[in-house]
């Protein structure tokens, strides 16, 4: 009997193998579309907030990506709780674009909300432009899994 052969299948069915490495294999798989999902969820929930409170918003999937990467965090490490991390406007000002926007901790975006000392709000806009080229340099180089 070879190893692909009808009789070895209904062997390892019976013993309950094969079934644990497809299952295996579905979990994996669920928990990795899990995973990508929640990038997408945050960007249409930060869209829609942004678009409630009038501020322009154009970030991608590969930004978000992007950002993720440089702040060194994944999107699990993102929220409003303390320890967790906050996508922040340089400044306050402007829209949600590149070059504008980066993840801080969620107490030091509150301190500012307070004393009214947003970081990057002595940021000129030829930082803000530099910032924005550099980021859509590096965009390029990372590999991106949005789909259009």
């Amino acid at each position: 009997m070879g190893v692909h052969s009808p009789g070895r299948v209904r062997c390892l069915l019976g013993t309950g193998i094969l079934e644990y490495g497809i299952g295996l294999v579905f979990w994996l798989w669920n928990s990795i579309i899990e995973y990508m999902n929640k990038h997408k969820r945050y960007l249409n929930t930060k869209r829609a907030t942004s678009k409630q409170r009038g501020i322009p918003f154009s970030l991608t999937l590969s930004d978000l990506y992007m950002l993720l990467y440089m702040a060194r965090i994944t999107i699990n490490d993102v929220g409003k709780k303390n320890g967790q991390y906050v996508l922040s406007r340089l400044g306050d000002i402007g829209g949600y674009d590149k070059g504008n926007v980066w993840f801080i901790p969620c107490e030091q975006n509150t301190r500012d909300a307070l004393t009214g000392n947003s970081y990057g709000s002595n940021i000129t806009e030829d930082d803000r432009k530099r910032r924005s080229e550099w980021m859509t340099y590096y965009n390029l180089k990372v590999k991106s899994y949005e789909h259009k």
